[in-house]
């Protein structure tokens, strides 16, 4: 009879792992690959850990989509930055109720091109992303909460 170590599992950022289990935390198996011990092969590739960028921009207008609120138009130092969704359904109505309220025009002088209510009273969000991009918006957006 085999008997197997009773191991514990760490946190997975634990420092404590063997360096195995660290080399694995770095490293992801393609999907259709074939399964190979270790991870110095051709079916292994490192994972990016990106840092992400944190900042508080202006919601300026409210995108809509099927008469309802699809995501909020965002600015960050005068610019046009994207926009960011994630919102549950009371904050897209409470949003929809204060876009109705204070309708504005739009702040940039070239307009995106979906389906937007402007505000006249922007308010604060606070946002994370990968970065920016070439063209000066936030690649892949996240609403993290609103005000400053």
């Amino acid at each position: 009879m085999i008997e197997l170590p009773n191991v514990s599992a760490a946190p997975a950022n634990s420092p404590n792992l063997p360096n195995e289990q660290q080399a694995k935390q770095d490293f992801t198996r393609q999907s259709a690959s074939p399964f190979v011990e270790g991870t110095q092969h051709d079916y292994m590739y490192e994972q990016r850990k990106q840092p992400e960028l944190k900042l508080i921009a202006d919601v300026v207008g409210v995108a809509m989509k099927d008469g309802g609120v699809h995501s909020l138009v965002l600015r960050y130092k005068n610019r046009y930055v994207g926009h960011v969704s994630g919102l549950d359904g009371v904050t897209k109505k409470l949003i929809l109720e204060f876009a109705q309220q204070h309708p504005g025009e739009c702040p940039f002088s070239k307009k995106p091109s979906h389906d937007v209510m402007w505000l006249s009273v922007p308010f604060a969000c606070k946002v994370s992303a990968l970065e920016f991009t070439d063209s000066g918006q936030l690649k892949q957006p996240k609403l993290i909460g609103f005000g400053v």
